[in-house]
């Protein structure tokens, strides 16, 4: 029974970072992993997954972390980062408005192929995003928090580089899948990181489950959809199980 024990594996959460080419993606799945950052990291080419497992009250949860290049040659990678996934980070840069107006292009093709998905919008660069005058970090946070209200979706700014609520995106996204009460504290003010999430629809909150591939009972569907066996064919794999995330 022991050996049986010592065999199950943690429960896998497969998460999707979707977004224009140089947002940040890799940046941020490698800092929460690895714990480093380059600067000099190049654009995804095709797809690239991490691991890193983390304990959850008690009991090690297993994120998943796919990671698909910004150009459209490779949207026809789309199903294989999203099917599946239990979320999906809607990821934009903090300092180039295109890449926000584009969120919501990255939002319909991640619904097409999954709708169970629960959604994060996270804006990056956060620590360059200082440097700019406060009425475009006003226009910034404005247009985020319109998109997040429109999508339902909690909104994180962040920043790999520094770090800032790098682990604080990966908290909230169990805080929401599961439904758990927790302490994060939310930040609101111009000037700060923004972290908004309580008051958004959690995923444990749904009643239905989804079904495989993404299809859901409710065309609203955003249920919670763990990924049993994450395929690793044309993808670079990396793990981690070194930290521990306490809620």
């Amino acid at each position: 029974m022991t050996d049986e024990r010592r065999s199950v594996q943690p429960p896998l959460i497969k998460v999707a970072l979707l977004g224009d080419s140089q947002v940040g993606k890799t940046s941020l799945m490698v800092r929460y992993v690895e714990g480093g950052f380059d600067q000099t990291v190049l654009a995804t080419q095709g797809i690239n997954f991490m691991e890193k497992t983390v304990s959850l009250r008690g009991h090690e949860v297993t994120f998943s972390i796919w990671d698909i290049g910004g150009h459209k040659d490779y949207e026809s990678m789309l199903p294989l980062v999203c099917n599946d996934a239990a979320a999906i980070l809607l990821m934009f840069d903090l300092t180039r408005n295109e890449t926000l107006d584009s969120i919501r292009d990255w939002h319909r093709k991640a619904r097409e192929r999954n709708k169970c998905a629960m959604p994060m919008l996270v804006g990056v660069k956060f620590d360059q995003l200082c440097e700019l005058p406060a009425e475009e970090q006003r226009h910034v946070a404005f247009k985020a928090r319109q998109f997040a209200d429109a999508i339902d979706a909690p909104l994180i700014f962040c920043s790999p580089a520094v770090p800032i609520h790098v682990t604080d995106v990966f908290k909230v996204l169990l805080i929401q899948l599961f439904g758990l009460n927790s302490a994060v504290q939310q930040r609101h003010q111009l000037g700060e990181p923004l972290l908004e999430y309580v008051g958004r629809r959690s995923s444990a909150d749904l009643a239905y489950t989804c079904g495989s591939g993404g299809t859901a009972s409710n065309d609203d569907g955003r249920g919670l959809a763990l990924a049993d066996t994450p395929a690793t064919r044309d993808a670079t794999f990396s793990t981690s199980t070194t930290s521990i995330l306490g809620i």
